[in-house]
């Protein structure tokens, strides 16, 4: 039976994989892929303190038949656990003790016990492990559970998350590498040493899995190995990330809308945007992430209650100025890291990660609202703010008009989006 594949946007996509899991372990098989999937597909951020799941089989056999299902089940669901027991993840010991602390393990047996039941496997977490799929801050790719259960081909998992973890950085609708490094990331080096090999039972195959998807792609190679052999693979796909400047504020991210209502750009607010998806350097090595910018604002709020309530205390004039110069200068980094160690939540009830957005553009003719203005004073403290952080220099006309704003005496009005 054909499967009809959907090119769903990546704003609906529901499965998180910590981007330090990527490629951790390449020597699963396809029926342990699939069931590694459905468990990266559950919402731990939700439930951290959960570590017993059930999977259904037919979840990873494909099989709905009950009578087909329990047929030589207790054989083959055997030898899947025994092998998905031992299954080690090598993780980087810096990243562990930066983020986890001493006691964390660089190597994880990710799921030490698993038992099958009539219906379904039954899986614990090693809470180690688990609390890596917690820490979604840290930097995670989003995937296409639906697609994913189609993929017959293991390579094609591999492959899946490389090129949905590239498509997240700005400017990159191509992505080159190396053939060796590639079938590293496959988990097939040391095989196919023919590149038509390689062509016909890897590349060719999951070419035609990921045809009509997110993920399609062309490619070329490049040669320049021993013998004019093939040296690297040129793959070409669509680019989403520009795509994501178009859609409208909080549809990624929930603070946008927060950082829109305290008058800051619109266009600083996707630049921030931008940082945070492809985890830009902030300030010496740190790197942006949706936790610090949701941190920030609590701890920005908090100072401005405070001083405004002070009589002794200089006022906050401007909280938009004020908060984004907090957030692109880094200056509140070690609090908001000693937040992250406390295991303090900076997002309020509303705020949710998690959140299935609707996948909105920008109209074409937005409906007709009343012209947007602000005071010259907080426009000229912006302006100043822009130059300083992103050094450049520029009148403040071009940067009205770069935004889409007029300058009218004491204030600037929105005259187009």
């Amino acid at each position: 039976m054909s499967v009809v594949k959907r090119k769903k946007h990546p704003l609906h996509y529901s499965v998180f994989q910590p981007n330090i899991l990527i490629n951790a372990n390449t020597d699963m098989k396809l029926i342990e892929t699939r069931l590694y999937t459905e468990i990266l597909n559950f919402n731990h951020k939700d439930t951290p303190d959960q570590l017993v799941y059930k999977v259904p089989y037919e979840a990873v056999t494909h099989r709905t038949d009950k009578d087909a299902i329990s047929r030589n089940a207790k054989r083959e669901y055997m030898k899947l656990t025994k092998r998905f027991q031992k299954r080690v993840f090598d993780l980087d010991e810096e990243f562990m003790k930066t983020h986890f602390g001493e006691e964390y393990p660089a190597s994880i047996v990710a799921f030490p016990t698993i038992r099958y039941q009539d219906s379904c496997f039954v899986i614990e977490i090693n809470r180690y492990f688990k609390a890596i799929l917690v820490k979604l801050e840290l930097g995670f790719t989003k995937g296409d559970i639906e697609l994913l259960r189609t993929f017959i081909h293991t390579y094609s998992h591999r492959l899946y998350w490389l090129i949905r973890h590239h498509q997240w950085r700005p400017n990159t609708n191509s992505l080159r590498i190396g053939l060796e490094e590639l079938k590293t990331n496959l988990g097939c080096a040391g095989l196919y040493n023919r590149f038509q090999n390689f062509k016909t039972r890897v590349l060719e195959p999951i070419q035609e899995e990921f045809r009509g998807t997110w993920v399609e792609f062309e490619y070329e190679t490049v040669r320049g190995g021993r013998g004019g052999a093939v040296k690297e693979i040129i793959f070409h796909f669509s680019n989403d990330f520009e795509q994501t400047k178009k859609l409208k504020l909080g549809a990624a991210f929930d603070w946008e809308h927060t950082l829109a209502n305290y008058n800051i750009p619109s266009r600083e607010i996707i630049r921030i945007r931008q940082w945070v998806m492809e985890q830009a350097e902030l300030k010496d090595g740190y790197r942006w992430n949706d936790y610090y910018v949701h941190a920030v604002i609590k701890l920005v709020r908090e100072t401005y209650v405070r001083k405004n309530q002070s009589k002794k205390a200089t006022p906050i004039r401007n909280m938009g100025a004020y908060l984004y110069k907090m957030l692109t200068e880094g200056w509140l980094i070690e609090k908001v890291e000693e937040m992250r160690r406390a295991g303090a939540e900076p997002q309020t009830a509303q705020l949710d990660v998690f959140k299935q957005f609707e996948y909105q553009y920008e109209p074409a003719q937005p409906a007709p609202r009343e012209s947007y203005r602000t005071s010259y004073d907080s426009f000229r403290e912006m302006y100043e703010l822009h130059k300083e952080v992103h050094k450049v220099d520029l009148t403040e006309e071009a940067y009205a008009s770069e935004l889409g704003y007029e300058i009218h005496g004491d204030f600037v009005i929105k005259v187009r989006d």
